[in-house]
């Protein structure tokens, strides 16, 4: 996802406006922080390591 500055300026001017938008928006930041760390640790990993702990945590049955 791409926004132009003018895009950005346009959703701080809302989130300023109302308390609600600018939490709802700061919990979407976390997430996204969350999931670019994911990642990052995942390709940090062995190719197919993921896979492999995803299948031995099933057979396992946790």
């Amino acid at each position: 996802m791409t926004s132009t500055p003018a895009e950005v300026a346009a959703l701080l001017k809302i989130a300023a406006m109302e308390p609600e938008t600018l939490d709802d928006l700061d919990g979407c930041l976390r997430r996204l922080r969350d999931v670019q760390q994911a990642r990052r640790e995942l390709a940090k990993g062995a190719p197919g390591h993921a896979l492999v702990r995803t299948a031995g945590s099933a057979a396992s049955g946790r």
